[in-house]
């Protein structure tokens, strides 16, 4: 029975199936809208009062819903004059490939119970609770009852295959060891080591639902693939002699996201965008890898951008100078000199800040002409004394107008020198402060009015990008 007009009688008789465009009682009867699915005529109860269960091929009913969108929470007992829409819930899940002698869940499905799992050779991969294993090479079909709360009900069907080991040898236990521990965070290690080729592979999953694979090859070569709950996927290749690659995939749902790319790194390391060749400039190197904040999927190639200077070796701000010119934001005062001490001007900053935001600051008929327009139109600075000094107030300021004026209750009392805060910059400095960009250049010392060293600049463009990262 296929159409969009069904109509009950909650209160009386049904009045069965009418045509589009049928008079009916409008008291007396509700319309349900099966959105593509239908009522099987050999199985299909109709009571009065009551709206029947549909079906749909590959989908399970989730419910009948007052509203196009199907949002809210289903509806249990119809209303006369009322029109209801059924919801429907794919029932689909990706094919499964296993390793020889690995573990994992069973698949799962949002508003679905799977249940009674069986496999049609439980000698290749057999169900034990709600985790598969995977006994030996070859191929074989998971299936499990669903059901849902409103009375839905379907039968959800898997492939699985376990393929040869890249040897091509068979999947005999000679040929591999599995060790799987529980660690102390609840998280499950399965580690298999294949004797043939020197591979191991250690894949833990955590309790969120989000796994971590890794795998290093007898000539050094490292695979490191992240699967997050949220469907985020970052997939890291290490291999000797060659420079690092992340492939990163974002699903729409998630939007902009940090991702980790798990590899040595230094203050010098970037990430480098392989279609358009740029630095990507929020990244930030930590102790498990580079981290990478993006707005959806990329391919990166990770590498060591450092300048070499003969000025910033022992530096107290040597590894805030390797970042701030690895990425590209400021460079050294000559192929081999940084300048670390010297001062900065405002037109320095105004450039950087530019690049920083992707603006293209060469040309012009004055080096700092385009940076210092993109300055004053994005409300970044007033353009005033461009080749004037700049002072740590005055940085505050322009990275405070460039994060977007964020309001900050914590005061700046505790330094001796607070009173000497400019209005202006006040709330710059309070931000910049709470949020560890500047500090004292004493205990109880701010210096606001002190002119900022190219190395201080350096640090605190450090801390801006970190914070933005995170």
């Amino acid at each position: 029975m296929n159409g969009l007009s069904i109509l009950y009688a909650p209160n009386s008789t049904v009045f069965g199936l009418f045509a589009a465009g049928t008079n009916y009682s409008v008291d007396r009867t509700a319309v349900a809208n099966l959105n593509g699915g239908t009522f099987s005529e050999d199985t299909t109860t109709f009571e009065a009062g009551k709206l029947a269960i549909p079906e749909k091929e590959c989908h399970i009913f989730g419910g009948w819903y007052d509203n196009e969108e199907c949002a809210g929470d289903a509806v249990t007992t119809p209303k006369a004059g009322t029109t209801y829409y059924a919801k429907w819930i794919e029932l689909k899940s990706e094919d499964i490939s296993m390793e020889y002698g690995s573990t994992q869940a069973v698949p799962t499905i949002e508003g679905v119970t799977l249940s009674s799992w069986q496999s049609s050779d439980s000698s290749i991969v057999s169900v034990e609770g709600d985790q598969l294993k995977a006994n030996k090479v070859g191929s074989t079909t998971l299936t499990a009852d669903a059901t849902t709360e409103v009375g839905g009900t379907g039968t959800l069907t898997v492939d699985v295959e376990v393929p040869p080991l890249p040897s091509g040898g068979g999947s005999g236990s000679s040929n591999t060891t599995t060790k799987t521990v529980t660690n102390a965070d609840g998280s499950v290690t399965t580690t298999v080591t294949n004797k043939t080729t020197g591979t191991v592979t250690e894949t833990t999953k955590y309790k969120d639902g989000s796994t971590l694979v890794v795998e290093t090859k007898k000539d050094g070569t490292v695979t490191t693939t992240e699967t997050r709950a949220d469907g985020v996927r970052v997939k890291t290749v290490d291999a000797p002699e060659k420079a690092v690659t992340v492939s990163v995939t974002i699903p729409e749902s998630v939007g902009t996201t940090a991702i980790l790319g798990r590899t040595e790194v230094n203050y010098g390391t970037v990430a480098v965008d392989a279609e358009s060749g740029e630095v990507v400039k929020l990244s930030v190197p930590t102790e498990g890898g580079l981290l990478v904040k993006l707005d959806g999927s990329a391919e990166l190639t990770l590498v060591d951008n450092a300048r070499e200077f003969s000025d910033t070796n022992g530096h107290w701000a040597e590894n805030a100078i390797d970042f701030a010119t690895a990425h590209e934001m400021f460079a050294g005062t000559s192929e081999t000199t940084f300048s670390p001490d010297d001062t900065m001007t405002r037109a320095m900053l105004m450039t950087v800040l530019a690049r920083f935001d992707g603006e293209d600051t060469a040309g012009g008929s004055l080096w700092y002409e385009k940076g210092m327009a993109w300055a004053v139109a994005n409300g970044v600075s007033d353009g005033s004394d461009p080749e004037a000094s700049i002072s740590r107030e005055q940085l505050a300021a322009m990275l405070w107008r460039y994060a977007g004026s964020p309001v900050v209750e914590d005061g700046i009392d505790s330094f001796n020198d607070a009173g000497k805060v400019s209005g202006y910059a006040a709330d710059a400095m309070r931000w910049a402060v709470s949020e560890g960009l500047i500090v004292g250049v004493e205990h109880d010392v701010l210096a606001p009015q002190s002119t900022a060293t190219r190395a201080q600049v350096a640090t605190i463009l450090m801390r801006f990008v970190e914070m933005l990262t995170k």
